[in-house]
């Protein structure tokens, strides 16, 4: 490893004391652990300079030294800064974890992957000591670059790294730097008294008159006063109106220009290719200049255009570089482009990005092979990759249709991958075309979705349902059903009519193929989940009973079917694994949506430990993203889990938070959640009563929270609040109103009005009756619920054996799932029988959500390095996650943890 190539010394630095103190202050402080630090300025106020004084200052602190400069021209091929990173390290790099952060960027894996590979790579490196990984012109850092980058920045806290940027402003750089929350530097121009002290160094014998007229124009911009005495040396006139930064490319153009041809040609090759390895640049350049030889490279470095250090080309500066695409012009470029694209193997799909900058104008053939690359990353999960190339094929397409649907799938997948500025643009692209009517509600559509000012009603849907109806007459089902399905959760929160749910289930009859039965069910679970239900339950057990998908899927759309008809034994099972192979797959977009699916159903089915773990991690993963409707449901499930734990003022606030979201927007059906969490938070509060009431809103259709769905998953809490606050008449009259749903098998309500009945009944008949309901271990929560209302009933009948067996069963219940309040209660009612209960502490409540997921994934027998992987975090913060957890059990090897954990003290 080196440094990027420059002969900056600490002698070039001038008024950059305070900058140069912080950086240093960070160096030392490295052993602490890492950061990403932002560096931003405009062009040529000393960005590099200072990037190279810290690589100097780093090398001296026995730092190891990792950097690149982005390319302008490579903002549109996937992972070319991430390779021009890799491409750093030295050949023949022995690392195991070198090769493979290598291997990922080349076979374009997906963001979560190839970021995981870069911290894999980071802390093999730091396990020698720290490490410093210098970007300069970050903001013209491919997008999957930049997103990988990001991921893997958010990660390094434990470890000794610093991940330092270079970025100029400008347009590019706000939009990238607003969806961060990165520590930002902004280098000034330099005071009077510095920029004199610079030009005197650097010109010491610059008459008086042309010393004045240089620091006027550069006005405190280092580079400028450099660049500018050196041209009114040469008796260039420095004045004029252009900007400066304009008038310095422009004099470094002119500099180029007048290289002889040779130089000139390798010189435009290399600011155009996305790679800095020498022969790849001679290869090309000889295709425009077939007498290129050694004189002519030789030529451009004593120019001192481009420096070459071990077969790596590098620009002296960054503005020469874009100066010289720039002065090249549109033609050139795109010859330039067509040479690469000729020498860049055809395994190397750079080839095939480089060719798609050459062409001028149509190319269907082109077309094609990105769209076919295009569909290949987004099974793969590269969505990333996926938009850009479906943004190319737009542009290379000579079908006006095929244009449209090109960018509206790079649009959708864009809200799929959680990329604001992806959506904002291309949508916008969208809007200022002549589209067709379909085309034009589509597009609505998924404007509503990306900015989430409102929520959508039944009229507004159904002019999508046309929309698509029409796309699906003209023979793009599978475009048609891909919208759907990326439309259905919000027809589950949309309580959709009559009218509505038949022209679903009209449009749906005619989509509906074998390859996308998963799709279909989704949808029409989603949009009449009372209706569907004895429909798709049966689908969904299929699934369920298939290895085969179970082991390989990545779709969530069986286990989001078994969500909404309330099958949700059968959806923990399903997400679990699905889960599990998107992790492995490095979906991250996916695997947020996952997280919070997972959370939802952890959540209803009462096991506290496990909603907090996964709405904590989805919540993280969708703040990355930028997704704020997964963000939102995310804290809801959050506030559920605090709720049961019995932390009842954090899930209250956490209700009210979400509420002063949702209701301005007018998304009424998703406050039934948010009466979910305040009816559990009633109930550990042991406020039966109120509970009853915020629950008793869900079923109410004329109160805001109502949800046609939901209301069923309030049942079992509905029945508790009932109980115990005496409102026993008002649950025989809900029961009575809820049994024209009795033959729609819908399993959580089935499972309410199991309890209730018992409860109601108050038999050993009944209670026995309801126990041995259908699998209720399935329900574990719901089991120990009605086996300490069985026990509670028994003590009021003074059998007291009897009471202690189901009270000593349903604490024993709740202490699993982490539903504190209710174990508390379980146990007193237990030492009301007379029993002494000495419960030890649970020592999973200790533990902070990251702890507690990394520690039971030790007792699944996995690696410090496959927790990393699936968690998408480095090794150093699960060693350092791990060391806590150690300390605060009282253990000290996996094998006591996991004897701990699982089998208990």
């Amino acid at each position: 490893m080196g440094a990027t190539a420059g002969d900056a010394s600490s002698a070039e630095i001038v008024g950059r004391d305070r900058e140069r103190g912080e950086l240093d202050e960070v160096l030392r402080s490295l052993p602490d652990g890492g950061r990403c630090l932002v560096l931003r300025g405009t062009p040529g106020v000393g960005k590099s300079a200072l990037l190279r004084w810290v690589t100097g200052r780093a090398v001296e602190h026995g730092v190891a030294v990792l950097s690149t400069t982005a390319v302008e021209d490579e903002f549109g091929l996937p992972y070319a800064g991430l390779h021009l990173l890799a491409g750093q390290l030295r050949r023949g790099e022995s690392r195991p974890e070198t090769g493979r952060l290598r291997q990922a960027v080349a076979a374009e894996e997906p963001t979560a992957l190839v970021a995981q590979a870069l911290l894999d790579l980071v802390a093999a490196l730091t396990a020698d000591g720290p490490l410093l990984i210098v970007v300069d012109d970050a903001q013209w850092l491919d997008l999957a670059s930049w997103n990988a980058l990001m991921l893997a920045s958010r990660r390094v806290s434990d470890d000794p790294v610093l991940i330092l940027l270079s970025m100029r402003d400008g347009t590019r750089t706000t939009a990238r730097l607003a969806e961060t929350d990165l520590p930002q530097t902004v280098l000034e121009p330099l005071p009077a008294g510095a920029a004199a002290e610079l030009l005197d160094r650097r010109a010491p014998d610059l008459r008086p008159d042309l010393r004045r007229l240089v620091l006027a124009e550069a006005a405190g911009n280092p580079l400028g006063l450099i660049e500018l005495a050196t041209g009114v040396q040469r008796s260039r006139p420095v004045a004029g109106r252009l900007p400066l930064t304009e008038r310095l490319e422009r004099a470094f153009a002119r500099t180029v220009e007048e290289l002889p041809a040779g130089a000139r040609t390798f010189v435009r090759v290399a600011a155009v290719d996305d790679g800095p390895d020498e022969e790849e640049i001679r290869r090309a350049a000889r295709l425009l200049h077939p007498g290129l030889d050694d004189s002519d490279v030789q030529v451009a470095v004593a120019e001192d255009i481009v420096r070459i250090h071990e077969g790596r080309v590098v620009f002296r500066h960054p503005l020469v570089r874009s100066a010289v695409r720039q002065a090249a012009g549109a033609l050139r470029r795109r010859e330039v482009h067509a040479a690469l694209g000729q020498v860049i193997v055809p395994t190397d799909r750079r080839g095939l990005w480089h060719r798609a900058e050459a062409a001028s104008g149509p190319d269907d053939q082109l077309a094609a092979e990105l769209a076919a690359v295009g569909r290949d990353a987004q099974q793969r999960g590269a969505l990333t990759f996926a938009v850009q190339a479906f943004e190319r094929v737009a542009r290379l397409s000579s079908d006006p249709r095929t244009q449209v649907q090109a960018m509206m799938t790079a649009a959708r997948i864009g809200i799929e991958e959680g990329d604001p500025a992806t959506n904002v643009r291309v949508l916008e692209a969208l809007s200022q075309r002549s589209l067709p009517p379909e085309e034009q509600t589509i597009v609505a559509n998924m404007r509503v979705a990306v900015d989430g000012q409102a929520w959508v009603g039944d009229d507004h849907l159904v002019r999508l349902l046309d929309a698509l109806d029409s796309l699906a007459r003209l023979g793009e089902s599978t475009f048609a059903v891909e919208f759907l399905v990326a439309f259905s959760l919000r027809l589950y929160f949309s309580n959709p009519g009559p009218d509505l749910i038949d022209r679903v289930m009209e449009l749906t009859g005619r989509l509906a193929r074998p390859e996308n039965e998963k799709e279909i069910i989704a949808i029409r679970a989603s949009v009449a989940p009372v209706e569907q239900c004895a429909a798709v339950l049966p689908v969904v057990r299929r699934y369920l009973a298939d290895p085969g998908f179970l082991d390989s899927n990545t779709t969530i759309e069986v286990p989001q079917a078994a969500t909404a008809v309330g099958a949700l034994p059968e959806s923990l099972t399903l997400n679990a694994r699905v889960l599990e192979v998107m992790r492995r797959q490095g979906m991250v977009g996916a695997v947020a949506e996952a997280l919070v699916h997972y959370a939802t159903t952890t959540a209803q089915m009462g096991n506290a430990l496990a909603a907090l773990t996964h709405a904590t991690e989805g919540r993280r993963l969708n703040v990355e993203l930028g997704r704020s409707r997964w963000v939102l449901t995310a804290d809801l499930m959050l506030g559920r889990a605090l709720a049961l734990q019995g932390e009842v003022e954090r899930a209250l606030e956490i209700a009210a938070a979400v509420e002063r979201v949702l209701l301005p927007i007018g998304a009424h059906p998703m406050l039934a959640h948010v009466q979910l969490l305040r009816g559990t938070a009633a109930l550990a509060a042991g406020k039966p009563e109120l509970a009853y009431d915020e629950l008793a809103a869900i079923f109410d259709p004329t109160a805001v929270p109502y949800h046609v769905a939901l209301r069923f998953w309030a049942v079992p809490s509905i029945v508790e609040a009932a109980v115990y606050g005496g409102r026993q008449e008002a649950l025989r009259d809900l029961l009575s109103d809820l049994d024209v749903y009795a033959d729609h098998g819908i399993p959580v309500l089935a499972v309410g009005v199991n309890h209730a009945r018992a409860v109601l009944a108050e038999t050993d008949e009944g209670f026995l009756c309801a126990l041995a309901f259908d699998d209720l271990s399935q329900w574990p929560f719901e089991q120990a619920r009605l086996r300490f209302a069985y026990g509670v009933w028994l003590r009021r009948q003074r059998r007291v054996s009897d009471a202690r067996t189901q009270l000593r069963a349903a604490g024993e219940g709740f202490t699993v799932l982490g539903a504190v309040p209710w174990a508390q209660r379980a146990d007193a009612e237990l030492r009301a029988t007379g029993e002494r209960v000495e419960r030890q502490p649970d020592v999973r409540q200790s533990l902070t959500p990251q702890e507690l997921q990394i520690t039971m994934l030790v007792t699944d027998g996995l690696s410090n390095r496959e927790i990393a992987g699936r968690l998408f975090l480095s090794t150093r913060t699960v060693d350092s996650h791990l060391y806590r957890a150690f300390r605060k059990i009282g253990v000290s090897s996996r094998a006591e943890l996991t004897k701990v954990l699982l089998g208990g003290r």
